[in-house]
Formats: C-alpha cells, structure tokens, sequence
C-alpha cells in the first residue's frame, strides 16, 4: 500500500520533493498529492512573459545563470538565455512537470489551512500521520488523511569569524575590480565593514545609477513616513518629495507554516522575528527528529537549486527506509544522522552578531554532506575543462548534474549529458572566444563618460582640431526602429532586448582657431541571441529613434602571446566597418577592463572618400 504524501507548494521545491518521491524511491512507495494556492505551479516563477500576477515580474532576469537554476535531469533548451528572465525559469518548471510529476495529484487554487497530528499510534510506536484541512478558491473545504507531509522551509546556519569575512571582502574587491568607491562614497566598503559578514545582491545597473547619482543611497532603516517625507533611523535624515515606496524586504516563513499546531511549532522552535533562522530543523533544513513524517524542501535561503534537489532525495531516502530510528536505515544515512549538529548551529545563530547572509553553509560542502549522506558519486566532467592561472588546475564546475541519482532512466542520463556538455561549452567559450564580452561591454557602458577626441584631417577643406565633452549611455527597452522585419519575426515571448541612447555633447576647437559647440546622437543595441553589439544612426527629424544600421562591433581574440585575455594595454580589440556611398569608415575599438568594469575605452575610425580623409581617435574615461 503506498504511503501518501502531502506537499505544500508547487513552486521549484514542492515540484522536485515530487520528482524525488515517485522516481527516486521504488515505483509504488508513495502516492503524492501537490497543494498549491495559485492556479499555476512554478510558485514564485511566472508562467509566460504575460504573467503578471506573482509575486515576480515576468521580466525580472534571474539572479544566476541557468547552470544553476536547474536540477540534475532536465537541460534547459539550447537556445536559452544563460541568465534566463523570471518567466522562462517557470516555462523550465512546466516541462520538469510534464517530465516527473504527471503521476501526482495536483491540486490547485488550493490552500493548505490546517494540520493536525492523527490519532494513536503506529505499530512501531510512531505517530500515524496527518488530517490535512484544505480550502478552494470556491470556498470548498475538504479534509484529508496523510502519512507523510513536506513543506518548503529550511534550515539556517553559518557563523562568519572575523578574518574568514575579511578573507571573503577581499575575493569580492578583486572580483570587483573596487572596493566601490568609484561608484560613491555611499557605497564603499570600509575597513571597518570588513570585519563583519559581507553580504552580496546581483544587479547588472544598479551601480551605474548610483554612480550617475539617479540612485541615492541612504544608510540606515525607514523609520517612518509621514506626507511625503520618509525619515532614516538612526541618523534621523529626512527624505523629501517621496512618490512612491517599493517594499524589497525579501520573504519571511513563518507565515508559511501558520497551518501546524501550536505544539508542533514550539517543537520546531519557531521564532517569526529571525527571518535566517525561522525554525530549527535537522541535517540541514530537511526533518525534525521528534515529527519525523513531516520533511522540508527548498526555501533555502540561497539560489542553488541543486541543494533543494538534495533536500528532496534526503527525505525521499529517509522516508523510503521507515524513518530515521528504522533499522533499515542504510548505513551512510545514519552515520550522517549521528554525526548532525544543524538544530543547536541554528538556535546558536539566533543571537550571533556574526551570522552570514546565507547561513545554511557552502554550496559545494552542502551538497558533498548530502552526496555522501546518499551514497552519491559525483560526476567527472565530460572532457577535459580549461586550466587557469596561477595554480593551474583544471576548471572543475558545481552543478545540479554533477550529482545524478544513482539510477537513470535513458532519458534522464541523456539529459544529464546534455546540461553538462552545455556547462563545459560555456566555459570554454569563456576563456577561449569573444563569447560574452559584447554582453559585458554592453552592461558596463551604462552612464556618462569623459571623452577626449583628436580629428586630424589630410585635406585642407576639412580642419583638423579636438573634441573634448562627455557622452552619456542612457538605459531604455529595446526599439523596433530600423529593425523592423527583425521584430515582426519576434514570438510573442521573445525579448526585446536593451539599448542605449548614446549623446555626445562638447566643444570641437579647429586648428584654425574655430571653437564651436558640438553634439552627435546614436543608438548603441545588444542581441543576446546573436551575442552582437550594435551602432545606429538616428533619425534627422527625431533624435530619439534609431534610422539605419551604421556597423556590428566584431570583437577578436586576445593573441596567444597577450598572456592577460584582453586585460593588457590595448584590452578587448574589437574592429567594424560601414560603407556610406562613396565613403568607407574602418573602425577600431579598444575596450579596457578593471576586473568586470570597463576602466576606458577608445574609439577610433579612419575615413576614405573622394571627398574625404581624415582620421578620428577618442578616448572615453569615468
């Protein structure tokens, strides 16, 4: 007789704790029944590019790229993106779906309202399931009797010593390139900061906007809002002229577990102010020793979904053996029950002042503890992977298919193929084509530069002079203007992609002595799909629009001899060329690198004609 299963949410955790039920176990071991609100699965991830009705715009690009946010057995299509936007990660939840969940019962628009323990005892001497309490969104309520329950929630621990969160400041600044001073004051971190735990967002713009000062940071807390004035605690500033107000303060669980008993939750420890460390829960986050039919999946306070897989497995495997006192438990799995400390580390980080921001641990130790609590090989990459300076070890790449269940279907083995052979594909691009650099030019051009600009001209009609001014990369959505067919040809999900409006202001002093103010307009585009950056003229009548396509930027690969992948004095070369009637412009880019932010740049084209011959060379800076 199968053990029936109830799991609360049908978002990434729920659809695997699913998945790890009905194929991880023996067919037949247990009957799953998936309760969800919404009237959609994917949770927070939004179904299509037009839902707009969770908690995510379908819009939002993920926080990591889509090596990540997958899990073991299912690739994502060739042609995605690599750091997909919020509604193509739910379409990679749909399919995970259709693949492994179809034999479980869905339930949607149904909210789990309440759970009470049943009553008795089982015969070895365990209590014998759950009497779950649902309510429709037509105000049905139903009741339901269930052996086991899984709920999204995790547990939470890592505690940051002072050298250790130096140590990680340091690997963050020389990632960075900054201490992010260059951005503004406000934002740099000081030597005393490094003494606490650092704490990381994922934003491609943010600190350009900053640092073109259309984001204003203010340290502190909002204390209150009164009108339109917002006050900072504890510095009292005031904030004036306030129009709106977005609440980014993140999720908190305790909510999410209002259904239990008041017992059960005092077993759990909950605490709703600790919003890290919420319950205090065994093996990382996955069980409670004392309610042992209850397992937790995902809600794990960091973005790798390979841990939520593992949770998944964790409690499949615990479950599948009769529990953790059963005698059939295999060995590996109580030795790590034994060994576990995760509910005192948790209650431990409640009053530590030195709690990381994901204080669940590291990814790759999380998902070695589980591999080994599992007896699970990890996998060895397909072929050999670059090595990089200065130790000169092979790249050895952590993700979900890394760590395969020990039995495959054919399917499943071949789609654990394909995600690795698509992670090592990446990473070799990376570090042996131009792939990716028009990407990180393109983001790290946001916002106004110094420019310094030498025309020297070999026909007397035209003078020879400088230019010197500023030019401003201003951030908008992308336009169909001059790429019209290309548009119509666009399916009603794809992306339209970002473009700048390039304005270039200053003053051209002649070699004749002529001074006079100076201003020219372009439209700057990046296709992903096509990983080209772009430069277009703008229209005569309206300088906002783009008109036709002046030249593709063609960037070329650091000679073998450079010996700093385009980081040395002439950086990313990259070269174009336009044809306009008569006249050819040969173009030269140079794109210089701190680390992952463009430091300088220069653009320089020579132009031949019947009626022209002359040379330009700028030189743009912060």
């Amino acid at each position: 007789m199968p053990k029936k299963v109830c799991i609360v949410g049908a978002g990434p955790s729920g659809l695997v704790a699913a998945k790890s039920l009905l194929h991880d176990a023996p067919r037949g071991t247990f009957d799953v029944t998936l309760f969800d609100s919404q009237t959609r699965i994917g949770g927070l991830w939004p179904s299509n590019s037009r839902d707009a009705t969770g908690l995510v715009h379908p819009r939002m690009v993920a926080n990591q790229s889509r090596h990540t946010v997958q899990f073991s057995d299912l690739a994502w299509p060739e042609d995605a993106p690599h750091i997909p936007r919020a509604w193509q990660v739910g379409q990679y939840l749909a399919r995970y779906y259709q693949t492994y969940c179809s034999d479980a019962t869905l339930c949607l628009g149904t909210r789990v309202e309440k759970v009470e323990p049943l009553q008795g005892t089982t015969d070895d001497g365990l209590q014998p399931g759950w009497l779950v309490q649902t309510r429709s969104l037509q105000d049905e309520v139903k009741e339901e009797a269930f052996d086991y329950l899984v709920h999204p929630l995790t547990n939470s621990q890592g505690h940051i010593p002072s050298e250790a969160a130096k140590t990680t400041h340091s690997v963050f600044e020389r990632a960075l390139g900054t201490d992010q001073s260059i951005f503004s004051p406000a934002v740099a971190v000081s030597t005393a900061d490094k003494n606490s735990p650092p704490y990381i967002s994922v934003s491609d713009n943010y600190m350009e906007f900053v640092r073109s000062g259309l984001i204003n940071v203010s340290h502190g807390k909002l204390a209150g809002i009164s009108g339109r004035v917002a006050t900072v605690s504890p510095s009292d500033e005031e904030i004036g002229d306030i129009a709106a107000v977005v609440f980014a303060t993140g999720f908190e669980a305790s909510s999410s577990i209002s259904f239990l008993p008041t017992s059960l939750k005092e077993t759990l420890r909950l605490n709703p102010s600790d919003l890290n460390n919420t319950v205090a829960l065994g093996f990382h986050g996955t069980y409670h020793p004392d309610i042992p039919n209850i397992g937790f999946v995902g809600f794990y306070r960091a973005p790798y979904w390979g841990v939520m897989e593992m949770q998944a497995r964790f409690v499949t495997s615990l479950w599948a053996a009769g529990g953790p006192s059963s005698p059939s438990l295999p060995s590996a799995l109580k030795d790590a029950l034994s060994k576990d400390t995760s509910i005192e580390r948790t209650i431990a980080l409640r009053s530590d002042p030195q709690a990381s921001q994901f204080p669940m641990g590291d990814y790759a130790w999380l998902m070695q503890e589980f591999a080994e609590a599992l007896g699970l090989e990890r996998s060895p990459p397909l072929g050999p992977m670059p090595r990089l300076p200065p130790a000169d070890k092979e790249m050895d790449i952590l993700t979900p298919a890394r760590y395969p269940a020990k039995s495959l279907t054919e399917f499943q083995q071949a789609e654990v193929v394909k995600s690795l052979k698509q992670t090592e594909t990446a990473a070799w691009a990376g570090v042996s084509s131009t792939k990716f650099v028009a990407r990180a030019v393109f983001r790290s051009l946001l916002g106004e530069w110094k420019l310094e600009r030498d025309l020297i001209s070999k026909l007397p009609s035209h003078p020879s002079g400088h230019f010197s001014g500023t030019a401003k990369f201003l951030l908008r959505d992308g336009t169909r203007d001059g790429r019209e067919p290309e548009f119509e040809a666009l399916g009603e999900d794809d992306d339209r992609g970002l473009e700048y409006l390039y304005v270039e202001e200053g003053d051209f002093k002649a070699s004749n002595g002529l001074t006079f103010r100076a201003t020219r307009r372009y439209v700057w585009r990046y296709n992903e799909k096509k990983d080209k950056l772009s430069v277009w003229f703008v229209k005569t009548d309206d300088q906002k629009r783009a008109d036709y396509l002046f030249h593709e930027v063609e960037f070329k690969v650091p000679a073998a001899n450079d010996g700093q992948g385009g980081k040395g004095a002439k950086g990313w070369e990259a070269t174009a060329g336009h044809l306009c009637i008569d006249d050819f412009y040969d173009v030269l880019y140079q794109f210089c690198f701190q680390a992952v932010n463009l430091r300088d740049w220069r653009l320089a084209y020579t132009v031949k004609g019947p009626k022209k011959d002359y040379t330009i060379d700028g030189v743009y800076s912060r």
